[in-house]
């Protein structure tokens, strides 16, 4: 076997890790979403909140490129242009992003540390969400962790992408 096919193989894993990762089917209810550049389809979870307003990123960072998942992660998330979004809710998503932002300093080159915890969150916010009773500031912080999840995803498919084009 040639070291190219030993390369593919490793590739070939790792990528089938991630099509069977949590960010693809996190429970019994799921729902197809195309990403912005329409590489992939994923999945998310239902949930019984919805949210009508959207943080958006520049259209120049969407195309940027970035050495490590660190400066895709920060660069994306300092970016984010929330100031159309509901003042109620502003203060929940500003305190997870930062949280965030904090945990990724703290974790620069782990960002294993943050997948699981964002994980873990989410799927403990989105039961609190779904409550009927629930505050502005925790739907804020569900919304943060839904766009924060995204990105996370998207950091690790690149640095796959680049991998795989690497060994081509």
């Amino acid at each position: 076997m040639s070291r190219r096919d030993d390369w593919t193989t490793a590739l070939e894993s790792m990528l089938s890790e991630i099509n069977d990762s949590v960010y693809i089917r996190t429970g019994t209810d799921t729902v197809k979403r195309r990403t912005t550049n329409a590489r992939t389809a994923t999945s998310i979870p239902i949930s019984s909140y919805q949210t009508n307003v959207t943080p958006f990123v520049n259209t120049t960072i969407e195309n940027t490129y970035f050495k490590t998942r660190y400066s895709h992660f920060s660069t994306w998330i300092n970016n984010l242009n929330y100031s159309n979004y509901p003042d109620e809710k502003k203060n929940g998503f500003a305190t997870a992003i930062r949280r965030y932002l904090e945990l990724a300093d703290n974790n620069r080159y782990n960002f294993k540390v943050l997948d699981q915890q964002i994980i873990k969150d989410f799927n403990e916010y989105n039961a609190k969400v779904s409550a009927s009773n629930a505050d502005a500031y925790l739907r804020g912080y569900y919304d943060a962790l839904t766009i924060i999840k995204k990105v996370l995803y998207q950091s690790k498919l690149m640095r796959f992408q680049e991998l795989t084009n690497k060994t081509r």
